[in-house]
């Protein structure tokens, strides 16, 4: 599991579960002792208790990596499923049931279905016997009862049946996926690039409000497999609340979009269109500029002459160094070829410096390596000239 996975893709596994699941646990320890033969009476046995923790009422956000409607969000979400991604890769596994089935389940409800009661007590949020199978199950924090915690409660039975997902379904709603940690994009900013991904088990597809839970089977295990009288509070980690609408996913919207409509009217004498845009430097002073997108139907000349007031290409060069700087693997690649040359040019330097010869020729030898190496001190990030001087050509400032 600790083989490398290529920038850009992602290695699945069905799950991460640890050897000793979350719980209370005791040590015994006891004692044979023998001399010459004869065997002495041990002493008694000594019993050492030991807790194994793990969230298991609230989830901090540390816990979370993301989560998929994003909170608060308005779109067309009813073709993929809800899902959030969690820190812990063992989380869905370390409090399960005794076959290995997980003990958490994300569930999208709408508002007539279910609701999401306010935070309080633990015993009276779940009731005293539910309570009791909690307590037995592990020590429970906070005072006697229990700590604020928010359940979500059905509105009937039946709505809370067809909303739990089958207990033969929860292993394939759960699963571990690992990702390269020079991939800014899919890392995002993990330290060892393993997540637990918990997926809903229905596609919100009527248009509305509604709300994820990540809900608490622990001690619920009846549930998946047989129908409740009443509805049953179930503990409620993490919640967020989503929209759908109009609108959504990207390729939603790339697949509707109208591209006559952003043809730009006006053109310049080189046949390029360009757009005029209010510009304001950072001194505060307001002035009109032209702009021109980096995407050409042709190759463009790095060394034609800029007009004065265009911004196309200056804007596209700094789009290229924040998508540079977005790209771990493309900063690592960049410090080590930096490092290369340094040693290359650090090297000659040297060889200059020791090669014999007239005193004359060594000095020149100094000379010429210090007047190359000056512009890598001049300019470390090694910007080539004609982007360089784009923000003086173009009439603006450098910034």
């Amino acid at each position: 599991m600790t083989e490398t996975v290529p920038v850009g893709s992602i290695r699945l596994y069905d799950s991460v579960a640890p050897d000793v699941v979350a719980g209370v646990y005791r040590v015994r320890s006891t004692l044979d002792i023998a001399a010459g033969g004869d065997t002495l009476a041990p002493p008694a046995a000594h019993d050492a208790y030991l807790q194994v923790d793990g969230p298991r009422f609230a989830l901090s956000p540390a816990d979370i990596a993301a989560v998929h409607p994003a909170p608060g969000s308005v779109g067309a979400f009813g073709q993929r499923l809800p899902h959030m991604a969690l820190t812990r890769r063992t989380l869905p596994w370390e409090r399960r049931f005794a076959d290995g089935t997980p003990w958490l389940a994300l569930l999208v409800v709408r508002a007539e279905e279910a609701t999401l009661v306010d935070p309080q007590p633990l015993r009276l949020a779940v009731g005293e016997q539910h309570f009791a199978t909690l307590a037995a199950a592990g020590a429970i924090d906070g005072d006697g009862d229990g700590p604020a915690v928010r359940v979500l409660l059905a509105h009937d039975a039946i709505t809370q049946q067809s909303l739990l997902p089958k207990r033969r379904d929860l292993n394939l709603l759960a699963h571990v996926r690992q990702v390269n940690l020079a991939d800014s994009d899919l890392a995002m900013g993990d330290d060892d690039g393993f997540f637990a991904v918990v997926v809903a088990n229905r596609l919100p597809t009527i248009a509305g409000p509604y709300t994820a839970c990540l809900v608490s089977l622990e001690g619920r295990e009846i549930l998946l497999s047989a129908s409740a009288a009443t509805p049953t509070p179930l503990v409620v980690l993490h919640s967020w609340a989503f929209e759908v609408g109009a609108g959504g996913l990207f390729e939603v919207l790339a697949r509707g979009l109208d591209v006559d409509s952003l043809r730009l009217p006006s053109a310049t004498p080189r046949g390029e269109p360009a757009v005029r845009l209010p510009r304001v430097d950072h001194d505060g002073a307001a002035r009109p500029v032209t702009y021109r997108g980096p995407l050409r139907p042709a190759p463009v000349d790095p060394d034609a002459p800029v007009p004065a007031g265009d911004l196309g290409r200056e804007a596209a060069a700094e789009l290229g160094r924040l998508l540079g700087a977005a790209d771990g693997r493309f900063l690592s690649d960049v410090v080590a070829w930096h490092r290369d040359l340094d040693r290359s040019e650090v090297a000659a330097a040297t060889v200059a410096a020791t090669g014999g010869g007239a005193t004359s020729r060594r000095d020149r030898e100094l000379a010429d390596t210090s007047a190359r190496l000056a512009h890598r001190r001049a300019d470390p990030a090694r910007i080539p000239r004609v982007a360089r001087d784009l923000p003086h050509r173009a009439g603006g400032e450098r910034r």
